[in-house]
């Protein structure tokens, strides 16, 4: 990873500028929200959703936050998961993942009876040995797998619900996954039901399985949301194991491709960054977190929207819903550094 190989930019990442650019995306996103908290043509597709109530919460628009927090309720949730909906052709992969990012915003908002019933679901979601979450595997026919993804996520949900022991659990299923990589140049992200770490891909090397530093297209965003994750858990526990752990996986980062400042996974590289700045004040994950940010803040359209290039080329070919769980995702992320950096 060279910095010097990254176009410098003259945008200013202050709390101002933060704040102006995550309202912009907002704005644009409460256009297209109806007052029964849908959006027209959509209304079953829980990727558009998930995100939502925390970043109308996490900007003070509690408004929009409980009507969602409703359709949430109405739509999708059933026994402490929000995937009652089966015929939604977003709700592949990493339900757990995002059960946890409703269970956090559903928290924060006082929806209680959601969200103490998303917590419990998620700690029975929790191999018992091993601590890792579960989510379903994306290659047909093999059995479920512990998930770094997911852990990280359940990590910032149990966390905001007072379940720290069950946040400190997962943390632990973390460190055991950094201390276990088999490989200098690769970075495994799922254990098996034996708690193994997957490495026999069956030649499919799926990107969601490892992390390929030498590589390109890679996605990134799992290192920078367990950083959130370990900032979470330091400054919940003071237990300095924590921060050893986010130290490790910055040393990763700093081995990943320069694509890294440049790539649409890249967001939670910044927002964990920001994170254990807040929570250390180490002035090399605001050094990360402000060069990847800028990139991030010039890649924001008119309107506050994101594409997630190079699969889409413009927004009116990307689709509603991928819009707006990117821009809300990005839009989520400014406040919390606007706090943090």
């Amino acid at each position: 990873m060279n910095p010097r190989l990254v176009k410098r930019s003259f945008i200013i990442i202050n709390s101002k500028n933060l704040v102006e650019a995550g309202n912009k995306t907002l704005n644009w996103v409460t256009e297209q929200l109806n007052l029964d908290g849908t959006f027209s043509g959509i209304e079953r597709h829980i990727l558009a959703y998930y995100k939502a109530p925390m970043t109308f919460a996490e900007a003070g628009r509690v408004t929009e936050a409980k009507a969602i927090a409703q359709h949430l309720r109405n739509t999708f949730f059933e026994d402490g998961d929000f995937h009652a909906v089966k015929d939604d052709p977003t709700s592949g992969g990493l339900k757990n993942y995002r059960t946890a990012w409703i269970g956090r915003g559903l928290h924060q908002l006082g929806f209680f009876d959601l969200s103490n019933s998303a917590g419990a679901f998620l700690e029975s979601e929790m191999v018992p040995k091993h601590h890792g979450i579960l989510e379903d595997s994306e290659i047909h026919g093999y059995p479920r797998e512990m998930d770094w993804g997911a852990t990280c996520s359940a990590i910032l949900a149990f966390l905001t619900m007072g379940r720290v022991d069950s946040a400190a659990a997962c943390g632990e299923f973390l460190v055991k996954m950094i201390d276990d990589q088999p490989n200098k140049n690769k970075f495994y992200l799922k254990r098996d039901l034996n708690g193994e770490i997957i490495v026999d891909l069956m030649d499919r090397q799926l990107k969601t399985h490892v992390i390929e530093f030498a590589k390109t297209q890679q996605i990134y965003w799992y290192l920078g949301m367990s950083m959130t994750a370990f900032a979470g858990l330091l400054l919940m526990t003071q237990e300095e194991k924590w921060r050893q752990a986010a130290d490790k996986i910055f040393k990763y980062i700093e081995r990943c491709n320069d694509e890294l400042f440049t790539a649409i996974t890249n967001g939670k590289v910044a927002w964990g960054s920001g994170a254990m700045f807040s929570a250390t004040g180490d002035e090399k994950y605001s050094k990360l977190s402000k060069q990847i940010w800028r990139w991030v803040m010039e890649t924001q359209t008119e309107n506050g929207l994101w594409i997630r290039r190079p699969e889409y080329n413009s927004i009116n070919d990307q689709p509603l819903d991928t819009t707006i769980d990117t821009s809300l995702e990005r839009a989520f992320y400014m406040f919390q550094l606007a706090k943090a950096i």
